[in-house]
């Protein structure tokens, strides 16, 4: 029973920071093949902005949201509006904040999404309750600093990097899915 408590932990660790922690406790190719059957089932999306930027150096938030939706878009994602239920989140995650040199503002870009599973028994859970679970990989982080007259261009190019980012990350899941598939 530890075991699996043990089990459960590191799988739900592992899916919470991107990290292949869990990878270990069993078989790598089926860890991947897990993470590839997910980036590869996303078809529409929501994109939020969770903005925590002051001191004006991000002074149109929403030009980074239309910005990773412009570029999900072209590679061949729905972008879903509120109110939708989408396969996964796409949020970006901004904070910053004025210097005495400019801006400096940190970003970070996650895919969340929510899996179905088994909840651990405890003297609170009754034997086999199952749940929907909260989850997310990292997409990429990245903290910039400078002039506060170009932070706003500058995070909308991270931006679209983390956007071709989980576009490489769904390519890759279905070549990896091919292959298993080929070579079974």
């Amino acid at each position: 029973m530890r075991q699996l408590y043990l089990l459960m932990i590191a799988m739900f660790l592992s899916l919470m920071s991107g990290q292949s922690a869990f990878a270990q406790l069993i078989d790598i190719d089926s860890f991947r093949t897990m993470r590839s059957a997910f980036f590869n089932s996303i078809k529409a999306v929501q994109v939020s902005v969770d903005d925590n930027v002051k001191g004006g150096c991000l002074p149109r938030p929403q030009g980074l949201k239309k910005k990773m939706e412009a570029h999900l878009r072209e590679n061949g994602f729905s972008i879903l509006g509120e109110g939708d239920i989408p396969d996964a989140r796409v949020i970006l995650r901004i904070a910053g904040l004025r210097t005495e040199a400019g801006c400096v503002g940190y970003i970070n870009t996650v895919i969340a999404f929510f899996v179905y599973g088994y909840v651990p028994e405890s003297e609170y859970v009754e034997p086999a309750t199952s749940s929907y679970i909260g989850s997310e990989f990292s997409i990429g982080a990245l903290m910039l600093s400078g002039f506060n007259t170009n932070m706003q261009m500058r995070l909308e190019k991270v931006a679209e990097l983390h956007a071709k980012k989980l576009q490489v990350e769904v390519m890759r899941g279905k070549l990896h899915l091919l292959k298993n598939i080929n070579s079974q």
